[in-house]
């Protein structure tokens, strides 16, 4: 198997939306992004540095659901030939999710919902 991040599979990127009738939308949000950047930087910087995880007070199911999915995610990292000891980015993530997703027995979504689904990720 190639490496994980090779260049040998080339897509291209996706296209940008853009409408001309559409192009102020979000402008406010984008403003406020700029105008509190500084404050916003401080603020996430702070609430990350002293964010915990915590096992107390969760119930032994919920420990079970957050180790699978730990073992679930160092599985497919080591599948790819990554170091689950190094960390990993974004876009491993949503590559993880994409591949998961395929992977579950979905017994809580009807047929249609679970074929809308899967042609969704194809």
């Amino acid at each position: 198997m190639a490496a994980f991040n090779s260049d040998d599979l080339i897509f291209s990127d996706a296209q940008p939306f853009s409408s001309p009738s559409r192009a102020r939308a979000g402008e406010q949000s984008i403003q406020r992004i700029f105008q509190d950047a500084t404050a916003d930087r401080i603020t996430s910087k702070k609430v990350v540095k002293q964010l915990k995880f915590t096992h107390g007070g969760l119930s032994p199911s919920c420990r079970m659901q957050h180790s699978l999915w730990v073992r679930r995610f160092e599985a497919t990292r080591t599948a790819w030939g990554q170091d689950v000891s190094e960390p990993y980015s974004g876009d491993d993530l949503m590559r993880f999710f994409v591949a998961i997703i395929r992977k579950l027995i979905l017994q809580c979504l009807t047929y249609p919902a679970k074929k809308n689904l899967e042609e969704a990720l194809s």
